[in-house]
C-alpha cells in the first residue's frame, strides 16, 4: 500500500541542509517505498544549496506558498498525488520499517490517521532537569503517552499521515497555530485531528508505536529558557483551540495535567527523597505553571486568531474519546 503515500517533508533556510538530506535519505531507504517524496521549502529560491543537494529524480522540490510550518504542510497536501500523506520533520530519521508499520493501520476503512512513536535524540546526554514527561515540547512522545497501538486524539508532527481526501476537506492545518519564525505556537496538530473527528465522527485515528522515528534535538532546545517559552506559548496555543472547539476538546491536556500534579509526584518521591528526583520535579512544575500562564494570557488576549485552514469555531467537543485495543 505504500505505493499510494505521499511522504512531505518541510524545512527552511534556518536548518540544516545535512539534515535535510538525512531525513530525505532515511525515507528512500525505507522497505516499502513511498509512491514519492515531497519536499517543501521555506524563504529559499529553487536553486538554493538545499534543493541542488536533493535528488530531483527522486524528490519533488516545492516552495512554500506561504510562511510558516502549518502553509508548508498545506502545500505538500495540495501538492500530493497519492491518497495518503505522511510526514516526519527534517530533522528527525525514520527507521526502515516506519512506513510499513504506518500504512498498514489503512486496511480499517475507519482510519483517518495515524502516527506512531518518536524518539528524542539529544546532542549530549539529557538534561537532568528535563523530564521524560517534558518529551512533548520537542515534537516527541513522553511519558504518559499511550505505550500500545491504540485510538488517540491527535498525533505529534514529526510522525504522522493522513488521507489526503480528509485533509482537503477541512482545509488542511490552521495557518495561525504552528511554528513560524518569531512564533512558538503550536496545537495544530490537535486542531486539525479534532476538526477531523468532528467532521468524520465514526473515525479514528491510530497510535502505532511499531512505526518509529528517530528526532534529534537541538541543543538550544534543552536550555532551561526555550523550555519556559516553549511551555508559555503551548498553554497559549491550547486556549485558542478551547475557543475554536469548547474547552472540553482539551481532556488530553486535562488528564496530563493530572498525571503530572499527581503520578509523576508519587513516582519521584515514593521511595527516597533525592536530588535528580527534586531537579526533575522542579523542571515539571516550571513548565506547568508557564503552560498555565500562556493559556490565560490565551483567553485574556482574545485576539481575533481565526483558523484559516477551514475550522470555525465549534460549542462543542470532538466527541472521540480514546479506546485502546490490541
Amino acid at each position: 500500500m505504500a505505493d499510494t503515500v505521499s511522504v512531505v517533508i518541510t524545512t527552511s533556510a534556518r536548518e540544516p541542509v545535512s539534515e535535510t538530506v538525512e531525513a530525505i535519505d532515511s525515507v528512500r531507504q525505507q522497505s516499502c517505498l513511498p509512491k514519492e517524496i515531497i519536499l517543501v521549502v521555506e524563504g529559499e529560491e529553487p536553486d538554493s544549496e538545499r534543493c541542488r543537494r536533493v535528488d530531483s529524480k527522486l524528490v519533488r522540490v516545492l516552495r512554500s506558498d506561504g510562511f510558516g510550518l502549518s502553509e508548508g504542510r498545506n502545500t505538500g497536501i495540495r501538492n500530493a498525488t497519492e491518497e495518503i500523506v505522511a510526514f516526519i520533520d527534517d530533522d528527525a530519521l525514520a527507521d526502515k520499517n516506519w512506513l510499513h508499520n504506518l500504512i498498514r493501520n489503512y486496511d480499517d476503512p475507519r482510519v483517518m490517521g495515524a502516527g506512531g512513536k518518536i524518539l528524542a535524540v539529544f546532542p549530549d546526554k539529557r538534561p537532568l532537569w528535563f523530564a521524560h514527561e517534558l518529551d512533548w515540547m520537542l515534537g516527541c512522545t513522553y511519558a504518559g503517552h499511550p505505550q500500545r497501538r491504540c485510538q488517540i486524539r491527535n498525533l505529534i508532527g514529526s510522525n504522522m499521515s493522513f488521507r489526503r481526501e480528509a485533509l482537503l476537506s477541512i482545509g488542511g492545518f490552521p495557518t495561525r497555530l504552528g511554528r513560524r519564525r518569531g512564533s512558538l505556537l503550536g496545537s495544530e496538530e490537535a486542531a486539525l485531528a479534532i476538526g477531523l473527528l468532528e467532521r468524520y465522527p465514526e473515525s479514528r485515528i491510530i497510535f502505532d508505536p511499531e512505526a518509529v522515528v528517530y528526532h534529534r534535538i537541538s541543543r538550544w532546545k534543552t536550555t532551561l529558557s526555550f523550555m519556559i517559552r516553549r511551555s508559555f506559548f503551548e498553554g497559549y496555543s491550547k486556549a485558542i483551540v478551547a475557543r475554536l472547539f469548547g474547552e472540553k476538546a482539551l481532556w488530553v491536556e486535562a488528564r496530563y495535567v493530572r498525571m503530572v500534579l499527581g503520578g509523576a509526584t508519587w513516582r519521584r518521591f515514593a521511595r527516597r527523597f533525592t536530588r535528580s528526583a527534586l531537579i526533575e520535579w522542579g523542571g515539571l512544575m516550571c513548565s506547568t505553571y508557564a503552560v498555565g500562564l500562556g493559556y490565560v494570557a490565551g483567553w485574556l488576549c482574545n485576539d481575533d486568531v481565526g483558523c484559516s485552514g477551514g475550522f470555525e469555531a465549534h460549542d462543542s467537543p470532538a466527541g472521540n474519546e480514546r479506546s485502546e485495543f490490541d
